[in-house]
């Protein structure tokens, strides 16, 4: 089972299906920047100590999981607090098929996440229970 969808299952799975939606909802904006701005380096550094990044993403078992799938892995500084995810990714110049098929692998892991939130938006509306699963084995 590969990291992203053992992440969201850790997630759900955890008995905190209340804030599971917001939860994936600030994974799946993190992924996006990365996809939509594969450039821009704002977007391949996130503060661990952060408290917008810790209340949304880092305090929830499995949710960093998801991060890691797509290349984020933590960085230490002489500090615990100077603590960073960076995005560890193929050199697009001098390593472009691999750089190629990262990014494609990026844009699956999105459209994994988009899929389990239009999940949770059916859910709502037909009060069925969402089928994680399904979701992940149909991507």
């Amino acid at each position: 089972i590969n990291a992203e969808y053992m992440g969201l299952l850790i997630m759900y799975n955890s008995g905190n299906n209340k804030n599971f939606e917001t939860i994936v909802q600030s994974i799946q904006q993190c992924v996006s920047n990365v996809v939509s701005y594969p450039d821009d380096e704002r977007f391949k550094q996130i503060r661990k100590n952060n408290s917008q990044f810790h209340n949304d993403i880092g305090q929830h078992a499995g949710a960093i999981g998801c991060l890691f799938a797509i290349g984020y892995r933590e960085v230490y500084g002489q500090n615990i607090e100077d603590t960073l995810l960076v995005l560890q990714e193929p050199n697009v110049v001098e390593e472009y098929e691999e750089w190629k098929e990262w990014y494609e692998q990026t844009k699956k892991i999105k459209q994994t996440i988009e899929d389990v939130l239009s999940g949770l938006t059916k859910q709502r509306y037909t009060h069925k229970p969402l089928d994680l699963l399904y979701i992940l084995k149909h991507d």
